[in-house]
């Protein structure tokens, strides 16, 4: 296995040269890639600096900015038009790519909220909650449609893969569990972990799947044996978020760097990917 050395702000294509992002003034908390026919074009971020923000690897360049509160999540609408984020105060705004990431809709949930996935159709979200279950809920109204209890305490984080078969799910109690959607099963169980799971991700062919933990940890696990594969060694101490490109085996994870100028920390992008042996 491969891992990339640490630099700054980046994201790789495998057919081009990696490309550094820059902007944000605060650790990055979150990051995700736009579907659909762009998919390896644009990626959204969020952060704690107050802004969430979208990126063009193609130049490079951040072409939205849009003013949020302290961002925890973004997520995508499916068909790729519109981008969410939710914030540490439980509230959803969704911002509109065509209106250069203006916010079109917001809504505080009564209940507290780690993570949130557009999904997997365009009038369904799925929420990670403190009741250490998933809920689903059908759009506009919000109405609950079923919910999947897996952890002992607060569920932080969860995934699927691309046909929505398997979903895995990691909370508070350090643990990892992947589950068969059509028997609505669970299959498997990590319990490895030392410390809370704060993010999960699924590779599109299925054959991995990243968590990060508080501890400052990223590992990549086999979906079909559960083999740990990869341990990737990061600066920063809590990690909030991996994320696997929608085409192609190469995992976006968050970490820091120092800024000698400012005496402080910056957010970064890293990036991993498997041996194609």
């Amino acid at each position: 296995m491969r891992q990339t050395s640490h630099r700054p702000p980046q994201v790789s294509r495998p057919e081009r040269q990696d490309a550094e992002l820059r902007g944000h003034t605060s650790p990055i908390s979150h990051l995700a890639w736009k579907p659909g026919n762009q998919c390896d074009q644009l990626v959204s971020t969020t952060s704690g600096d107050k802004s969430t923000r979208l990126w063009d690897i193609r130049t490079s360049k951040c072409v939205a900015i849009t003013n949020t509160s302290s961002g925890l999540y973004v997520t995508w609408c499916p068909d790729g038009s519109s981008y969410a984020v939710m914030n540490s105060d439980n509230t959803l705004s969704v911002m509109d790519v065509r209106k250069a990431g203006k916010i079109v809709r917001s809504h505080k949930f009564p209940m507290e909220v780690h993570e949130v996935m557009w999904g997997p159709a365009i009038n369904q979200i799925m929420l990670a909650t403190n009741k250490g279950c998933v809920d689903v809920v059908s759009l506009p109204h919000l109405e609950s449609m079923w919910s999947l209890r897996g952890h002992s305490s607060t569920c932080y984080c969860f995934a699927t893969n691309s046909s929505h078969k398997y979903l895995a799910t990691g909370g508070a109690d350090a643990t990892v569990t992947l589950w068969d959607l059509d028997d609505v099963v669970s299959t498997r169980t990590w319990a490895h972990m030392d410390h809370p799971v704060r993010s999960l991700s699924m590779s599109h062919d299925s054959k991995y799947l990243a968590y990060a933990s508080e501890l400052g940890e990223v590992e990549v696990l086999s979906i079909e044996t559960g083999e740990r594969l990869a341990e990737l060694r990061i600066r920063t101490q809590f990690s909030d978020s991996v994320a696997w490109n929608p085409r192609h085996n190469v995992l976006a994870y968050c970490d820091e760097m120092p800024d000698m100028r400012e005496r402080s920390l910056t957010g970064v992008v890293g990036i991993y990917a498997p041996s194609k042996s």
